[in-house]
């Protein structure tokens, strides 16, 4: 039983309390076998302390950082009977932890810590720098862009505008050329409408074809052999052009109807001057 009690863990008080009950167990193991009376021990008794164990050698301390160790209380040499559960001993004072935003650094600081933050301090100055001056051109260059194509959408919309007033002047004359052209067939038809209803039976054909006088059936007639003489022209391009005749025979044929057609122009233009003056 005395080889388990240990002084650094304080255990003194159960150690007296175990030795107790063996005490009064052996009593009453004695009081059965020896025919002596049994005697209480008493009140006030204390039973004998166990012996001390050996020194142990006191290990060398070794310097450590941080608040002390606290102290174990000291054991008493002599102790009576444990009344109660020992002392709960106090708790020493907690050693403040350092605050190392208080601290100062500059009794011991480390120059390539200070240079490496230096360092980098001046790279976050060169990269917002350069994230900022970036970030500008790249403003500017999306806002020339933009002016760019809204001056293209500008000059796209004045062409279209012009279009749109050239096709609507169109148009406008188209539709003013028209009207006089029905105008005009409208006359024709009531001056067509007005022979017939003068000519009771079927006209006859000799009367229409006939001209007012001689001077303007010359006319007609040179009008119509001027019109002959330019389809011939287009009938000897077409066959020059595919080669059924030669191209000399092109040249004189041309030649002798250009001839001929300009002397027809001439006649008729002197014919138009004789009715003009006779008018």
């Amino acid at each position: 039983m005395l080889d388990h009690w240990r002084p650094e863990v304080n255990n003194l008080s159960q150690l007296i309390e175990e030795l107790t009950n063996i005490n009064s167990n052996n009593e009453l193991l004695i009081s059965d076998t020896d025919p002596r009376p049994w005697r209480p021990s008493p009140t006030n008794s204390v039973p004998d302390l166990p012996p001390k164990p050996p020194a142990v050698p006191p290990r060398p301390t070794t310097h450590v950082s941080g608040p002390p160790l606290p102290v174990p209380p000291q054991i008493p040499t002599t102790a009576g009977v444990a009344s109660g559960p020992p002392r709960i001993p106090e708790r020493p004072p907690m050693a403040a932890s350092p605050d190392l935003l208080d601290t100062d650094i500059s009794v011991n600081e480390n120059k390539r810590h200070v240079k490496a933050i230096e360092h980098l301090q001046q790279t976050l100055k060169e990269i917002r720098l350069s994230s900022s001056l970036a970030a500008e051109e790249s403003l500017e260059n999306r806002k020339t862009a933009i002016r760019n194509a809204i001056k293209q959408f500008e000059l796209t919309l004045a062409y279209e505008q012009a279009a749109l007033q050239r096709s609507s002047e169109t148009i406008d004359q188209t539709k003013s050329s028209l009207t006089k052209e029905i105008e005009a067939i409208q006359r024709q038809t009531e001056q067509i409408t007005a022979y017939e209803s003068r000519q009771s039976d079927d006209p006859d054909p000799s009367t229409i074809i006939a001209t007012e006088n001689d001077i303007v059936g010359q006319l007609y007639r040179l009008v119509a052999k001027d019109c002959s003489l330019s389809d011939t022209f287009n009938v000897l391009n077409r066959l020059l052009t595919n080669e059924i005749i030669r191209l000399d025979i092109f040249v004189k044929k041309t030649r002798a109807l250009a001839r001929e057609q300009f002397l027809v122009r001439l006649h008729i233009q002197k014919v138009i001057d004789q009715l003009d003056h006779q008018s």
